[in-house]
């Protein structure tokens, strides 16, 4: 029952802005908070819901979290590229890589939002220019 609080805690606390929670550690301090728990255990216990999402998207393919959205994967399919040096043709074969795509209720919650009133991280800035 623990480990579902938590995991719950920790999902709502990205979907519904439960807390500042802009960097690992932050996230961890404000889990420990919430939840009553240690930063050590807090740490283990979100490493596990991130390896939980990773293998399940493994084995089944998809994984949806409510009100947040869906992590999938996507085959690319093989192609050929040419090596700019030689100009040599080579082969890529085909490829899974994972995809998400943001719920209804996500993308709401977000439009919603004041552009002037966001400062973005450089970080987040460089993300969203590529």
């Amino acid at each position: 029952m623990y480990h579902i609080k938590f995991t719950w805690i920790f999902i709502l606390s990205f979907t519904f802005g439960l807390g500042e929670a802009k960097s690992e550690n932050a996230l961890l301090e404000y889990l420990s908070k919430e939840t009553g728990v240690s930063h050590a255990l807090a740490k283990e216990q979100v490493e596990e819901v991130f390896r939980s999402v990773e293998n399940t998207l493994i084995k089944e393919g998809i994984v949806k979290i409510p009100s947040f959205g869906t992590f999938y994967l996507q085959k690319r399919k093989p192609w050929t590229v040419k090596h700019p040096r030689t100009g040599k043709l080579i082969k890529v074969p085909s490829r899974l890589y994972p995809r998400y795509r943001s719920s209804k209720k996500f993308k709401d919650r977000i439009r919603a939002l004041d552009v002037d009133k966001i400062s973005l991280t450089k970080e987040s800035q460089k993300i969203s220019s590529n």
